[in-house]
């Protein structure tokens, strides 16, 4: 069960998730809008809801403040696949008030 105030864990370091980094939205294909063409639709940004780790750290490149990381983390995905398995990535998202009045 999913639940409010709960953190989840998406262990992304299986080789199927390489050039595939994890991003969560509101609604369903938010990054891609929810029309053909559309609009992107808000995704999860707060980094008190989602944080991207390597190596089980937070990323640590320069980002503004209450951003999750994301611009740190998803370039990684285009590395060379032999180096990108040589690093564990994941992504925890807390299921924030917030992530539950806007996903409603």
């Amino acid at each position: 069960d999913v639940k409010v105030g709960g953190s989840y864990t998406f262990d992304q370091s299986d080789p199927s998730n390489w050039y595939h980094p994890v991003g969560f939205a509101y609604v369903p294909d938010g990054a891609h809008g929810t029309t053909w063409g559309g609009d992107e639709e808000d995704e999860v940004e707060s980094d008190h809801a989602l944080r991207y780790l390597i190596h089980g750290a937070a990323t640590t490149c320069e980002r503004k403040k209450g951003e999750t990381g994301l611009a740190c983390y998803e370039p990684e995905f285009f590395l060379p696949q032999d180096v990108w398995e040589e690093k564990k990535y994941a992504a925890v998202l807390t299921i924030t008030p917030e992530v539950v009045e806007r996903a409603a």
